[in-house]
């Protein structure tokens, strides 16, 4: 997209990127802001919550990213989100799990000082 990154106001490269380079040739200045306008229309509403964290651990880095509002997918998007985005999944299972599991040690280890078991 040589001619093409000036027009890359909302940061879409990467989506014209992943287009044939046939298809990309043949667009004009245009055609591509008017791409990455639509894409990025300023009328999406964006979610009351958006909490997005990348933690760095020893020899990796994780994220973790809350999104909430309200529902706005019709029942045809959620059934497909579904589809590529199962909930029940091993990784989902152990992060619930390690996510319980930090809680608990959190409420006994609050629980031990605060009683007469650990002096501080």
């Amino acid at each position: 997209m040589p001619d093409g990154a000036s027009i890359d106001k909302h940061g879409v490269a990467g989506f014209f990127n992943r287009l044939p380079p046939h298809v990309v040739a043949g667009l004009t200045a245009e055609q591509r802001a008017a791409i990455s306008d639509a894409l990025f229309a300023s009328g999406r509403a964006h979610p009351p919550v958006n909490i997005r964290l990348s933690i760095p651990l020893p020899g990796w880095r994780v994220y973790f990213a809350v999104l909430a509002g309200k529902e706005r997918r019709n029942a045809a998007r959620r059934r497909m989100d579904r589809d590529r985005h199962p909930l029940h999944t091993a990784g989902n299972f152990m992060f619930i799990l390690g996510g319980a599991m930090g809680f608990y040690v959190l409420v006994l280890l609050a629980f031990l000082l605060n009683s007469s078991v650990l002096n501080y």
